[in-house]
């Protein structure tokens, strides 16, 4: 569920940074446009685990979208904005590991990661929180913490971030005196 704040940093990037690096090829996607819109997914909704996000994580629509693979655009981001060890912030809604699986080269030089884990699936194949941290793992990020999002009624935990550092990033911090 993406803040305001991080909604409308993602809206700059797509409207004013994007157009400019020159990248070609968009591949079209259809995305399911929620209710509520911070529930909008790429994946069916599943509402029967949380029948109360139901009223909002609703197919209002279906839309288009031009998506790209991270591991494509990053060069030219990089270039543009200038920055060295990036933080990668990923709130998909049950889509973050096939962001991941397009970012494979990318991974190296990201310093640190946070993704959402799903308990509870609230999306159709979704994966469950043990595969998105295995995976995490296989990529070379480490876990730092886990900070939990959603719960439901009766208090049980819907998803939680995982905020990682990159496995290589770490141990040379380690290595660097105190």
């Amino acid at each position: 569920m993406m803040p305001r704040t991080a909604r409308k940093i993602a809206q700059l990037v797509i409207s004013r940074i994007m157009p400019q690096l020159n990248v070609r090829d968009w591949d079209l996607a259809s995305i399911n446009v929620a209710k509520a819109d911070e529930f909008s997914s790429f994946l069916e909704p599943e509402n029967s685990k949380v029948p109360e996000f139901s009223h909002l994580n609703n197919t209002d629509h279906v839309e288009s979208v031009e998506v790209r693979r991270l591991d494509d655009i990053f060069p030219a981001l990089q270039e543009r904005i200038g920055f060295r060890r990036p933080y990668l912030k990923l709130d998909t809604q049950g889509y973050d590991l096939e962001v991941l699986r397009g970012s494979v080269h990318t991974l190296r030089s990201i310093a640190g990661l946070q993704t959402e884990a799903s308990v509870i699936g609230i999306y159709r194949q979704m994966p469950d929180f043990m595969e998105t941290i295995a995976q995490l793992k296989a990529y070379g990020f480490d876990l730092t913490g886990m900070y939990a999002v959603a719960r439901d009624a009766s208090l049980r935990l819907v998803e939680f971030d995982c905020v990682t550092i990159n496995r290589e990033y770490a141990l040379k911090l380690a290595e660097r005196p105190v």
